[in-house]
This record gives structure tokens, C-alpha cells and sequence, in this order.
């Protein structure tokens, strides 16, 4: 037998070292390994295990992850769980998963934990890898026995319609199988993953391989959860394909978290560095002249006081746009639904002093309502209409704003008659202090680095088309309302 205890410190538990011990002595043993939580996910991965062992009461919800993910990745190794003297809080959750099976800390002996191994290694065989066990309970007379598997499980024709789906994925959905059936499970689907589904299901069927992609589906309580599709053909693939379903909600939210998480502390580097570096410039300009104006004798011009104080405003302006950039993710208020003119509202009125020196047009066309912080998407169009005013051709500026739906997203775009940017320069200029060459306008190098950190917060990109003397048009996406 290839046992993995998990985690390592487990095995100092009287009961679990007797067990092993009579075990050895038993010749029962292929493999015992013991690896910390940590390290359980790889190995898990690394070999087939014929059981895994674990101790709740060292780290329930890290254990919880590690069902999940074997789940998620076609495994189906029973689990035996030791749990604390008080039961499980998860134990609901463990179940819903399968394969997993309950023993008592509280008098724990090594007994106790041979019969649990013993019940869940002879129960009903389940195959090491899931998409062919499930295959084979999904055949032709195989499908009541799986509307008792406790895993969402499905059998597609050859254009991907459902012709049979076991109970755990009706109840997952709330809908009955008829509503499924056919291309009836597709309504389920989140609109922007139907074509990641045909991409997917269209390239197994061309290769006749299995297929896997992570799609979101609706759940009964009406929330879209991330779920683990995965299908192996039936022959020559035009007879279709089975698969199964795991939610994997959970994992997809914390990968999202850790790449937002290492995306930050990279931005932070560059952030602190672009601080440090581009700050030392105007505090040098500013010592300069006062350092002149020290020297200067009375009645002599003022000239290095007037430099000095414009220097000493612009390093203040560099400061405050710093620390609202710094800010997005902190400071910002919750998303609302809101209809889009009402954010661009504020930021014209914000700037018509500006709209109204330069004689400028701005043209407004359709906008849609985005699920946004308002006052940040105000920020947000502000930054991008003030700097088509500023950086404007010879001729007087003329600014589009409107929208269009794409998918779940709203794609917005700020377009102007202004003097354009170099295609070298349109991924530079969304970070801090970075401007491209040829403009004369004064800034502090920080607004289109203000309106990324904005739209990122709101799960969006934001980009620029341009071509020198041929104006720019940024777009950027936010999600509907």
C-alpha cells in the first residue's frame, strides 16, 4: 500500500506511529511518506498513493484545499481524516467531495485507524485517475450507477450537448436533467466562456484527446462559481464525450489573488524606485535656487526665489498625484452600479476652465452603466480628457467619449485630434513618471499610471492606438452593470 501522511507531524500521534508500526511489521507497506502541507500538493501529483492520512486538528482548512484540489484534478484517493475531539466544522464540505472517511482524536488507537483504511480501500473500486472511472460509470447501463457518484459527472454528443448528467450536477445547477439535456446546459454558462468551451470541446473532438478548461457555471443560489470541465472521448469521439465537473471556485480565487498580489509587490518596486529616482531632480533644482537666492544682493532680480517656488509646486504635485496613485487600491469606495455620464459629469465640470481656454469640443455618445467606484472612474476620465486638451495639435481639441458592449464588459474609449504618440512609447506611458518625447505640456508624469492602477482595480486593461500628428484614442473596460 502507498500511504501519504499529511502533515508530517501526524506521525508523532501514538496511535498513527503504532499503526505504522504494526504495518511495517506487516509488510503492509510499498510507500509511507510524511510531507508537510505545503509540499502535500506536489506530492500527491508526484506519485499514485493508494491513501492518504490526515490529522485535521494541525490544519483542517489546509487539508480541505488538498481534497479539493486532488478532486479538481481527477483524483480519487480515499482520504482518512482524523478529527478533533469536537468533529469536523467541514465536515459537510469533506463529504460533498467524496472518498473521505471520519475517525475520532479523542481515544484514537491504531485499530480505530486500520479499520477506517480498510473501509475506504475496499469500497466499491474508483479508479487512480477519475476521467476513465467516471467514463466507465458514465457508458451505456452505467449511468444510474453515476447518479449516485457524489461528483458532477456528464455525457455530451458530438457537438457538445448533454445526453445525460448525474444528479450532483442538476443539484449543483438547481435545474432538472430535461432543461440540460441537449444545448440546454450551455444557458448555464457564463457568456464570455462560451467561446473558451467550443475552443476547448472543438479541439478534443478534432484530435479525439481529452479536453479540460475552467468555465464558469451558474449555481442554483444564482452566483456564477468557477468549475473544472473535464471530458475523455467515447472512441472515435463522434459518439461523444464523458466528463466531469469540480468546482474549483476557491483555487481560481486564490491564483487570482496571489498573480494580484505579485503584480503589486512588483508595481511597489517600480513605484518606490521611479520615487526615489525621479524626486531627487526638482529637490536638487529647489536647493539650487535658494541656494541663489541666498547669495543674491538686496534689490537684485528675484528671479531664483520665483524658479525655486515653481520647482517647490511642481515636487508638491509629483507628491499628491503619488499618493492618490498609491491610493486606488487602499482608499477606494465599494462598486455600484452607475450610468456612465454621471462620473464623466463631474470630470467636465472639473476641467472646464481648461475646456473652455482651448476652445475645445467634446462629443459625447453612447455610454452605458458599469458596476464602478464612481468617484475613481470620475478620476479616471478626468486624467484621460485633460491630458487630450493638453497635449492638442494646432488645431482646437476635439474629444469623443462613448462605449459598446463586449461580453460581460463595457469597452469604453476616449478619443482626440491631438498630436499623437509613438507606437515605441504606448506600453511606457501607464507607468509611473514615463512620457513620451515630443510633448511640451507640464506634468507630473503620473496620470496615466493613475488611470491603469484604476482600471486594473476594476478588472479591466486599458490601452492607446495612436500615431504621431494622428491624435490617440485610449480604451479601457469596466464590467456592466
Amino acid at each position: 500500500m502507498r500511504v501519504l501522511l499529511v502533515p508530517g507531524e501526524a506521525a508523532e500521534l501514538g496511535a498513527v506511529e503504532a499503526w505504522t508500526e504494526q504495518g511495517r511489521a506487516a509488510g503492509l507497506f510499498q510507500t509511507l511518506r510524511a510531507v508537510s502541507h505545503a509540499r502535500a500538493p506536489y506530492a500527491l501529483r508526484s506519485s499514485q498513493w493508494d491513501l492518504v492520512l490526515c490529522d485535521l486538528a494541525l490544519g483542517e482548512g489546509d487539508v480541505l484545499a488538498l481534497v479539493r484540489t486532488a478532486r479538481a484534478e481527477g483524483e480519487a484517493v480515499p482520504f482518512v481524516l482524523i478529527e478533533r475531539s469536537t468533529g469536523s466544522t467541514l465536515r459537510d464540505a469533506f463529504r460533498a467531495l467524496g472518498g473521505t472517511f471520519f475517525v475520532a482524536r479523542a481515544r484514537l488507537a491504531a485499530e480505530g485507524i486500520a479499520r477506517a483504511v480498510v473501509q475506504a480501500t475496499q469500497r466499491p473500486a474508483a479508479k487512480p485517475h477519475m476521467p476513465e472511472a467516471r467514463a466507465e460509470a458514465m457508458a451505456p447501463g452505467g449511468q444510474r450507477n453515476a447518479d449516485h457518484v457524489p461528483a458532477m459527472l456528464f455525457q455530451t454528443d458530438a457537438r457538445g450537448g448533454f445526453t445525460h448528467c448525474s444528479r450532483e450536477w442538476t443539484r449543483f445547477t438547481g435545474r432538472d436533467e430535461a432543461r440540460e439535456r441537449g444545448r440546454g446546459w450551455l444557458e448555464t454558462l457564463h457568456p464570455a466562456d462560451h467561446s473558451r468551451f467550443s475552443e476547448a470541446f472543438d479541439g478534443a473532438l478534432e484530435h479525439v484527446a481529452p479536453f479540460e478548461v475552467d468555465l464558469r457555471v451558474k449555481h442554483a443560489g444564482s452566483e456564477y462559481r468557477w468549475l473544472r470541465v473535464r471530458g475523455v472521448p467515447r472512441g472515435s469521439g463522434e459518439d461523444g464525450f464523458v466528463g466531469s465537473a469540480f468546482d474549483v471556485t476557491e483555487l481560481v480565487q486564490r491564483a487570482a489573488e496571489a498573480k494580484r498580489l505579485e503584480d503589486e509587490n512588483r508595481e511597489l518596486r517600480q513605484f518606490s524606485y521611479a520615487v526615489a529616482h525621479d524626486l531627487q531632480e526638482p529637490l536638487r533644482a529647489l536647493g539650487s535656487w535658494l541656494r541663489q537666492a541666498v547669495e543674491v544682493a538686496p534689490g537684485e532680480s528675484i528671479e531664483p526665489i520665483s524658479r525655486a517656488l515653481d520647482t517647490l509646486q511642481h515636487a508638491q504635485h509629483m507628491l499628491r498625484d503619488l499618493l492618490e496613485c498609491a491610493a486606488v487600491g487602499t482608499s477606494g469606495e465599494p462598486f455600484t452600479p452607475t450610468a456612465l455620464h454621471e462620473p464623466l459629469d463631474w470630470a467636465l465640470a472639473n476641467l472646464s476652465d481648461q475646456i473652455a481656454e482651448t476652445g475645445a469640443q467634446i462629443e459625447i455618445g453612447e455610454l452605458g452603466s458599469a458596476l464602478c467606484d464612481a468617484p475613481q472612474v470620475a478620476r479616471l476620465f478626468q486624467n484621460l480628457v485633460a491630458n487630450s486638451l493638453k497635449f492638442r495639435a494646432g488645431e482646437a481639441p476635439c474629444v469623443r467619449i462613448a462605449s459598446e458592449l463586449a461580453g460581460d464588459r463595457l469597452r469604453v474609449s476616449v478619443t482626440d485630434n491631438g498630436i499623437g504618440i509613438d507606437a515605441a512609447w504606448h506600453r511606457a506611458i501607464f507607468e509611473i513618471f514615463q512620457r513620451a518625447p515630443g510633448g511640451t505640456a507640464v506634468g507630473s508624469g503620473v496620470g496615466l499610471a493613475l488611470c491603469k492602477r484604476i482600471v486594473e482595480r476594476h478588472g479591466g486593461r486599458i490601452h492607446v492606438a495612436s500615431q504621431p500628428g494622428r491624435g490617440a484614442c485610449f480604451e479601457f473596460t469596466l464590467p456592466v452593470a
